[in-house]
């Protein structure tokens, strides 16, 4: 038990980082190639906003996320 613990959170681990990665690269590409891009990735730390844009599906993260997730889990 203990072992698959520590397994699932160096794989949790893992892919935080490697999604922190994609984001600030991403972020830091140059507008005329993010503009041909497919998944174009906005990114700004103060406030904290994350958009993700996908074609068809613009993903949000910010402070009202993790407000409302917050309160999600209370009523659960």
């Amino acid at each position: 038990m203990r072992r698959k613990l520590g397994h699932l959170t160096i794989f949790i681990l893992f892919l935080a980082i490697l999604a922190c990665g994609f984001v600030k690269v991403a972020n830091e590409i140059t507008p005329y190639v993010k503009e041909k891009s497919a998944v174009k990735v906005y990114y700004t730390s103060k406030p904290f906003d994350v958009t993700i844009d996908i074609g068809n599906y613009i993903i949000y993260i910010n402070d009202k996320f993790f407000s409302n997730l917050k309160n999600f889990i209370k009523e659960l």
